[in-house]
């Protein structure tokens, strides 16, 4: 059950071949961004962009950012400004450390402005471009709506929930999972999809959880899927239970209830407008 996640969306997006492969995998968090940053900088230093782009809040966004702050060249960051206010979660931390050292910073709603603002960030260097997630969304609504994902699983309109989980701080801790977990298995007249990261499926190994998932009558743990057959499973189900953010974010966006697995959330919006959490009202908020 595993597949190339970065060759799935490569392929399903028409994108063109990357002009580097810095071949940097999973690994430590500090290790991972020590790489990347280290075989970046003669890359930038060899072809002197004039900025540095970089999205949401990976290790890898912080490396990119940090490597062309280093090599004195401008940065800009896309989905700058959002904030759970959880500084134990790696993803905080990565975004608010590129939001610092960004000199634009793509903002999606008024509320990253205001969490900029409290951070004494603002003026010209922040630019409320709205949501670029929702601008892919709004282009493949006729890709997504063709895609037959729901037909070839025999699932029926409404008659499922999506299970989407990947977060470190999720999948890193077997108490968590494993709570998540037991509440899905209760659920019997809920019938659960699980697309399955190849890290959540080796952490699932390596907490003794996968073979007696395999059992579990209302869970179909399936393949890595890409982006129109998830958003077509997420507009289909009775409801999405998920860590991710995006994901949080497309059911809103598909008008399918949400159960956000998380303490706290960047997207209160969606929040403040019906959806639930986990663990109760979120901090942030």
């Amino acid at each position: 059950m595993t597949m190339n996640c970065q060759g799935l969306f490569f392929s399903e997006f028409k994108l063109p071949v990357p002009i580097a492969n810095l071949r940097v995998g999973s690994e430590r968090p500090a290790t991972q961004v020590a790489r990347i940053m280290a075989r970046l900088e003669p890359i930038f230093l060899r072809t002197r962009p004039d900025i540095v782009l970089v999205p949401g809040d990976t290790n890898s966004a912080l490396a990119a950012g940090l490597a062309a702050n280093k090599c004195n060249i401008r940065l800009a960051h896309v989905e700058a400004g959002a904030r759970c206010n959880d500084l134990t979660m790696p993803e905080e931390v990565n975004r608010r450390l590129i939001d610092h050292i960004g000199s634009t910073l793509f903002t999606p709603t008024e509320t990253c402005n205001q969490n900029l603002r409290r951070e004494g960030i603002a003026g010209d260097r922040v630019v409320r471009t709205g949501d670029t997630m929702y601008d892919l969304f709004i282009r493949c609504r006729a890709q997504i709506m063709a895609s037959d994902i729901d037909e070839r699983l025999d699932l029926s309109p409404k008659g499922y929930a999506l299970l989407a989980v990947h977060h470190q701080r999720t999948i890193e801790n077997r108490k968590v999972i494993l709570g998540i977990l037991k509440a899905v298995l209760r659920l019997r007249r809920i019938r659960f999809v699980l697309p399955i990261h190849p890290h959540t499926l080796s952490r699932l190994v390596d907490f003794n959880l996968y073979r007696k998932l395999t059992r579990a009558a209302n869970l179909e743990m399936i393949n890595p899927i890409g982006y129109f057959e998830t958003i077509k499973l997420a507009s289909s189900a009775r409801l999405v239970a998920t860590d991710s953010g995006g994901l949080q974010k497309e059911a809103f966006w598909v008008g399918t209830p949400c159960v956000t697995l998380r303490d706290s959330t960047e997207w209160v919006e969606t929040m403040r407008r019906g959806g639930t959490s986990w663990r109760g009202p979120m901090r942030s908020e």
